[in-house]
């Protein structure tokens, strides 16, 4: 029964974003067929999942900014009842049965047996749910931040989530965490089988073979490859998105084709990106430098249209920032705008130097780097990780090296400063905290880097046995993406809707929530009690509520404490 609820959910995104476009077409009197539409040679259905939901995330923080999110269940039906209709304004045109049925079905089908077995993860527990919470029943807050300073990161994640609660049942969370899996295997596989961009299919065999190899050594395996963590965390989303915008700016540059409408699908995708995690902001680089190149190019009506829609998606996120946290971009205390009376900019840069420099390990260069380094490899289970990633990174050059050839000796410019922004990224790693959730897109990165210079292969039919062998590991790869004991639950509850297991009372008596008190403050409206309000000075907070909206603010005596 959940194999179905997936697949009719992602049918719905792929529906409502469809829907969209045939709406905007009809009204900018556009000829072109929806269907055939594409980006790098890749059909643009590939992308409805991840549009429908960038759609919905920023159309639920505009919206939260005058109702609770809860109060736009009957608006979301209404928008997925007219935009289907409105898809009947023009036929589908199924071209490649066996694609559609590969990414529509067979792949969410596979990947929704991941939802039995599956808990809270501990940082759901900590302050996810209770921010859901927060903006499900109230406007947005402002100071929100003020009464547990993780508020402050208000992802657009957190405001699709939010969208998502249907009653005790949070299994609509994982369907969101497992829908971006979906896209980037759906990615992935056209690349590998139909596209006929060269670099994209060599990129798509090699994140094949690093999914494959996640499988296999050190300590069992796991080399640093997407893997679904349990409920309510973005970094695999984050992850994904940061790869394949990085992935596709990287193409246009490394072969001087630059595109308006390129352009704009990675500026979607990066802004997304960023949305969901503010380390992907390191794509505003190549974002800038590709706006750069297309200063000579007329944007049409609509092209123009979609990019300010863009800008004030990022404009309007910040405003939310500001309201939340009175930063401009949380947590970077730099950009906390101290005269606002809800801004506490010191425990800003406290909580900052906390996820750096805590559990998450970043370089500190007034420390012995030996030390440091012999701390980080032993943590947790980076020694296993890194090792395999080694590992998976030298098997690969190994294939690359035997059945590819260098087109040109010498390196080109363009993959002189692919290979140095790469660096740069690896540095920044480090420095903000190479711990393994925040690497999930670098380390894709760093398989893609293998074939930044231009290849070709040294023989064809050798290459196509390789491409079939890689579909077959494909397949392979997303089987085992559900974990061995979601299998044996589906096996013997297949017929039954997958819940979430309630491990909420489990955390808060164990580990670091066991200490956590209940506390009370004006107006405050929490999910888990003992977790919602995590700021000691919360006695001195003031609360007001000016024209239906909430403040929480410090006296400026209390600021110093």
């Amino acid at each position: 029964m959940t194999i179905l609820l997936f697949i009719v959910f992602s049918l719905s995104l792929y529906i409502f974003n469809r829907g969209v476009l045939v709406f905007f077409k009809s009204i900018f009197n556009k000829t072109w067929s929806i269907d055939k539409l594409e980006f790098y040679g890749i059909p643009i259905f590939i992308f409805y999942p991840i549009f429908s939901l960038f759609i919905i995330g920023n159309l639920s923080v505009l919206a939260n900014f005058f109702v609770p999110i809860k109060e736009l269940n009957l608006i979301w039906i209404i928008f997925l009842i007219f935009f289907a209709l409105i898809n009947l304004k023009e036929n589908f045109l199924i071209e490649n049965r066996f694609l559609f049925l590969f990414t529509l079905i067979i792949v969410p089908a596979i990947l929704s047996i991941s939802s039995y077995g599956l808990k809270f993860h501990f940082d759901s527990v900590d302050y996810h749910l209770n921010f859901q919470y927060w903006i499900r029943e109230n406007k947005i807050i402002f100071g929100l931040s003020n009464l547990y300073i993780a508020y402050g990161w208000s992802t657009i994640y957190e405001y699709i989530l939010s969208n998502f609660w249907f009653g005790n049942n949070f299994l609509a969370l994982h369907f969101i965490n497992i829908t971006f899996f979906t896209f980037f295997y759906n990615f992935i596989f056209y690349n590998l089988t139909f596209n006929k961009d060269l670099l994209l299919k060599l990129i798509s065999i090699n994140i094949v073979i690093y999914s494959f190899l996640d499988n296999f050594g050190v300590k069992g395996g796991a080399n640093g490859f997407v893997n679904i963590q349990m409920v309510g965390k973005p970094d695999e989303a984050a992850g994904i998105l940061f790869f394949v915008s990085f992935l596709l700016l990287i193409r246009d540059y490394l072969k001087s084709q630059f595109s308006i409408k390129n352009f704009l699908l990675v500026s979607t995708l990066s802004l997304f990106a960023f949305q969901i995690k503010i380390v992907s902001s390191y794509l505003v680089i190549p974002i800038i430098f590709y706006l750069f190149k297309l200063k000579f190019k007329n944007f049409s009506k609509i092209q123009l249209s979609y990019f300010l829609y863009l800008l004030s998606n990022l404009v309007f996120f910040v405003i939310k920032n500001i309201a939340i946290s009175g930063c401009l971009i949380f947590p970077i205390h730099q950009t906390c705008i101290n005269s606002l009376k809800w801004t506490d900019s010191k425990t800003v840069k406290y909580f900052s130097k906390g996820v750096r420099e805590g559990n998450n390990l970043a370089v500190n260069f007034s420390e012995n780097i030996f030390e440091w380094f012999n701390i980080w490899i032993n943590h947790a289970y980076n020694y296993q990780i890194y090792s395999n990633l080694i590992i998976s990174i030298l098997i690969i050059w190994i294939i690359n090296k035997l059945l590819l050839k260098n087109v040109n000796k010498n390196f080109s410019q363009n993959e002189i400063v692919a290979y140095l922004f790469i660096l740069f990224l690896v540095i920044a790693f480090f420095l903000t905290g190479p711990t393994l959730r925040y690497g999930f897109g670098l380390f894709l990165i760093l398989i893609s880097s293998l074939t930044i210079k231009e290849k070709v292969p040294k023989n064809i039919k050798q290459f196509n046995f390789l491409t079939y062998t890689t579909f077959i590991l494909l397949v392979f790869s997303i089987i085992l993406t559900p974990r061995l004991y979601s299998y044996k639950l589906f096996i013997n509850n297949g017929l039954e809707i997958a819940s979430i297991e309630n491990n909420i009372e489990e955390y808060l008596n164990t580990g670091s929530l066991v200490n956590s008190k209940e506390r009370k403050v004006e107006g405050s409206t929490c999910f888990i009690p003992k977790t919602c309000i995590k700021n000691d000075r919360f006695e001195f907070l003031k609360y007001a509520d000016i024209k239906g909206y909430r403040f929480y603010t410090f006296e400026n005596s209390a600021l110093s404490k």
